[in-house]
């Protein structure tokens, strides 16, 4: 719980913060599901077309592990991700909104699973591009798609080579600026 609890202390000390970061529609807050982000919660700091973001994952074990598929099993998954955002893109000349729609996104991610015998420990590199649609100035949606690279760190068994394959990678979230 100490990743959840580093997540919340930065959250109250940006609310904390005042009017000097809030109001501008600098930070968002934002609520998804991704692979490897699981299901997330995270918050986005703007400046100029970049971005800067932190999020805390979570996804309920599979079960109990005591049928003959047990192998298939896994414990509860957490997950602790950092992302840069690069804004780019043409917004028509008639739009009030306040973004470039595209994004190339460069998330580092790092899960565990805690299983009863074992903690498994993966470390991924993320590079994805994907599009915010705006639903208002404030709200909006954003979809990506990429590729996790993958590395093991729990168990030196997985060759190197093994351990860089790549994975789909693909997120959806809802954001808030405030």
């Amino acid at each position: 719980m100490k990743p959840l609890s580093c997540f919340l202390l930065i959250i109250t000390f940006l609310f904390s913060s005042g009017g000097q970061i809030f109001g501008q529609g600098k930070v968002s807050l934002s609520a998804g599901l991704g692979i490897p982000e699981l299901i997330n919660m995270g918050i986005q700091y703007r400046i100029d077309q970049a971005q800067i973001g932190i999020g805390f994952g979570y996804f309920p074990p599979s079960g109990s592990g005591s049928d003959s598929l047990s192998f298939l099993a896994w414990g509860p998954l957490k997950s602790l991700s950092g992302d840069i955002y690069y804004h780019f893109g043409k917004l028509p000349k008639s739009s009030d909104l306040i973004d470039h729609p595209w994004y190339i996104r460069l998330g580092f991610a790092y899960s565990r699973e805690e299983r009863r015998d074992k903690f498994n420990s993966v470390f991924f590199l993320s590079p994805r591009i994907g599009r915010d649609i705006n639903i208002s100035k404030r709200v909006g949606i954003g979809i990506d798609l990429g590729i996790n690279m993958v590395h093991y760190l729990s168990d030196p068994s997985v060759p190197y080579f093994l351990s860089l394959f790549g994975l789909p990678g693909i997120g959806i979230k809802v954001f808030c600026r405030i």
